[in-house]
């Protein structure tokens, strides 16, 4: 293992936090809309749904954490370098736009909004994995025409940059 552990390494715990966030929530979907059993007095929700969901609202609080600290640590040190700024503007706004709409679920979505706002925010959540990829070969894509140095894991620009 390189000199910054992995447990050290933020990226590695966003993408983790990430995927198991992404995953309970397309769960919860697939539970809330498609998957209903028959119970002792008729048709029912399964009994894994509320428990996919605290788990879904577990790692959301994670991810806000985490995307805290990201912004501090990667767009902040990014963003004067600008290697793929709308792809990286994008990402940076959808983890906003579900922490609204997670809010809105929570605390005020009533019976006539709430299959919008949970159709809006799954939407999102579905499409935030695919946009950071494309952030992600886009950036990595631009690496031969820019130079950049990294030291520990930060990136650090050198003044040359090739456009």
């Amino acid at each position: 293992m390189s000199k910054s552990s992995w447990y050290l390494d933020y990226k590695k715990w966003f993408y983790l936090i990430l995927c198991c966030s992404w995953v309970t929530g397309i769960t919860f979907f697939i539970f809330n809309n498609f998957i209903i059993i028959q119970g002792e007095f008729g048709e029912e929700k399964h009994f894994l749904q509320y428990p996919v969901l605290k788990t879904h609202g577990i790692f959301a609080f994670a991810i806000m954490v985490t995307y805290g600290f990201f912004l501090g640590a990667h767009v902040r040190k990014s963003w004067k370098v600008k290697p793929q700024p709308v792809s990286g503007i994008i990402v940076m706004i959808m983890p906003i736009l579900l922490i609204i709409s997670g809010w809105l679920l929570y605390y005020i979505a009533t019976d006539n909004s709430r299959q919008i706002v949970s159709l809006f925010h799954f939407s999102i959540g579905l499409l935030l994995p695919i946009a950071l990829i494309i952030h992600i070969r886009d950036v990595t894509s631009q690496k031969g025409k820019r130079k950049y140095k990294y030291r520990k894991g930060s990136l650090v620009t050198k003044k040359t940059i090739n456009l």
